[in-house]
């Protein structure tokens, strides 16, 4: 997922390195430092998506539908007559 994401390849060129004991193996700190964060990132990920799971299934609820249309129809509702307002 972020193999083409320049912002990740940015963080391990920036923010590692000043984790790393230069007077040993760096290539080898880099991996483990690398893993880590691989696995950090599998388990936040893991929790976001279980969690999104159960938000999904509570707002899918009718109720909850209901409210969301209604909010939605006010906001652009607000929007247009803000747009009817607006002098040019």
């Amino acid at each position: 997922m972020n193999i083409l994401n320049p912002k990740v390849a940015i963080f391990f060129l920036t923010f590692l390195p000043q984790f790393v004991n230069y007077k040993t193996n760096v290539p080898l700190q880099m991996c483990i430092l690398g893993l880590i964060f691989i696995i950090m990132t599998a388990i936040i990920f893991g929790v976001l998506g279980y969690f999104s799971r159960i938000f999904r299934d509570r707002l899918l609820h009718k109720l909850y539908s209901e409210y969301m249309n209604i909010t939605a129809a006010g906001i652009f509702l607000a929007l247009g007559v803000k747009l009817i307002t607006t002098k040019i």
